[in-house]
């Protein structure tokens, strides 16, 4: 008789011993008592500095040192109390948090509600070997949980448990035993490809970085230096300069530098990986980042691009989760990938959402009614400040001020109201609007939340109305589009929200 073949080990294996291993109250790791007085350190530097320095000028220093070493003193022991106080723990399906030193609070947040696991790596984790762990749900503007400092191990026990619970019902997102999942990397940028996104991002900031530098050296030069010594220095080191030429290059010289070095910081070997938990970063030379935003749970995408990217074939691309805050980087809820080429954002397209049910083509504009208005109230404007100018005082330098003035922001209207776009299929909307920072976004009608029509004076004169889609990573506006067109789209979008039978995360 042979013996019967062992049952498959359960899919939930992994899951209930990162279970049984969170049931057990926790502290932090003790280097979270150095982390919290330093944080608590520098908030104290901000609100009583001014107190302090002038303590120090009054008294000779006597006075601020008591005062310094009084406040070092109760900043340590609320950092103790703090860190001896605070525990967490798994519950019932509830990630739950105590903390408190004087008044006593709990924290209890459902596993279900959880979007995201963040594990961040600053250079005092990395020595010492932990992490830093926020934890993030729908229903709050910052982190409901933060772990200062945490093993490794407990980050990937927390992401275990969270991942493999909300999403079950989600055949992407299976539940994988194995935290240190590696699957097949989608793209990954070079010190060379950062370069290339550093130099390309802002070009108008390293500009007016220049000019605003050298504004402000020519206005105070002459107190520390003489001109014409310093000219004359230049000249006979390099022949055919300036000293104004010097500092222009110089300055731009160090704007550049910063930002290259800045880029690098924040996304030194940044690796995308498609993982079974979703899509997957890491990145980061100093502080370690990683990222995971499960498909399921993706509520929209967008990618910018500005001239100089555009003409790289670049964009930049955020992929937003339940919370993703605003369009900055730091945000807790996305994935942010610079540098993107097309067939990597083709790609993640695809993932998300395939070809077949996208806006086959961004066909619709906004009626010409509306840069009509526009231009009228630019002309408006620009003629009163004209005749008010010419009655007080009469022409000048001001007058080619305006009309130059009026022209741009004339021009800037137009080529806004040419550049907006936007196209609709039976489940995706996607809106591409930005005469030189080109902004394009993807949002599947299923994932919003609201879906209202506004209209205003002008709108309700012109047969026009404002649709807001409201998604749990912000809205996609579309303005002064036609009312019936207006009204079929937020009619369209509800029943696909009521018929949808898939979760909006």
């Amino acid at each position: 008789m042979t013996e019967a073949d062992p049952p498959p080990p359960s899919a939930d294996t992994g899951r209930e011993a990162a279970l049984r291993a969170l049931e057990q109250p926790r502290r932090m790791a003790p280097i979270a008592m150095l982390l919290g007085f330093g944080s608590r350190l520098r908030s104290a530097l901000r609100q009583f500095g001014l107190v302090l320095a002038l303590a120090l000028l009054r008294s000779g220093g006597r006075a601020a040192l008591t005062l310094l070493a009084i406040g070092l003193l109760i900043t340590a022991v609320a950092s103790i109390l703090s860190w001896l106080r605070f525990t967490y723990r798994v519950e019932r399906d509830e990630l739950v948090a105590e903390q408190g030193v004087i008044s006593q609070r709990r924290i209890a947040v459902p596993i279900s509600r959880i979007q995201g696991v963040s594990v961040d790596q600053q250079l005092t984790h990395r020595m010492l070997d932990v992490v830093r762990v926020a934890v993030d749900t729908a229903g709050s503007a910052d982190d409901e949980i933060v772990l200062d400092a945490v093993p490794r191990e407990t980050a990937q026990q927390l992401r275990l448990v969270v991942l493999g619970s909300a999403d079950r019902s989600q055949p992407e997102i299976a539940d994988d035993p194995d935290p240190a999942d590696e699957g097949p990397v989608l793209l990954r940028r070079t010190p060379r490809d950062l370069t290339v996104v550093a130099l390309t991002r802002s070009p108008f900031r390293f500009l007016g970085a220049a000019v605003g530098s050298l504004v402000a050296l020519s206005s105070s030069l002459d107190d520390f230096v003489d001109p014409e010594d310093v000219g004359r220095a230049v000249q006979d080191n390099l022949p055919g300069t300036s000293t104004v030429f010097l500092v222009v290059v110089l300055t731009l010289g160090a704007v550049i530098g910063l930002s290259i070095l800045g880029v690098h910081l924040r996304y030194h070997d940044l690796e995308l990986r498609l993982t079974a938990r979703g899509l997957r970063t890491t990145s980061g030379l100093i502080e370690r980042r990683e990222r995971i935003a499960p498909l399921a749970r993706i509520q929209r995408i967008r990618w910018s691009a500005n001239p100089i990217q555009r003409r790289l074939e670049l964009s930049s691309v955020a992929i937003d989760q339940v919370h993703a805050g605003p369009t900055g980087e730091a945000v807790t809820g996305g994935v942010r990938l610079p540098g993107t080429r097309p067939a990597e954002l083709t790609a993640l397209l695809d993932l998300h959402l395939p070809e077949a049910v996208r806006p086959t083509d961004l066909d619709r504009r906004l009626p010409r009614a509306v840069i009509q208005r526009t231009l009228g109230f630019v002309g408006a404007g620009s003629a009163a400040a004209l005749t008010a100018g010419l009655i007080l005082g009469g022409p000048g330098w001001w007058t080619a001020l305006v009309v130059t003035s009026a022209v741009l922001i004339g021009v800037s209207q137009v080529l806004g109201w040419r550049s907006f776009r936007w196209g609709l299929s039976p489940s995706v909307v996607e809106v591409a609007q930005g005469p030189f920072l080109r902004r394009t976004t993807l949002v599947q009608l299923r994932k919003v939340q609201t879906a209202a029509t506004t209209r205003g004076r002008f709108d309700r004169r012109r047969g026009l109305a404002t649709v807001v889609l409201a998604t749990a990573s912000g809205a996609v506006r579309l303005p002064h589009i036609e009312l019936e067109t207006a009204r079929a789209l937020r009619d369209h979008t509800l029943a696909v929200v009521e018929s949808s039978d898939k979760p909006w995360m």
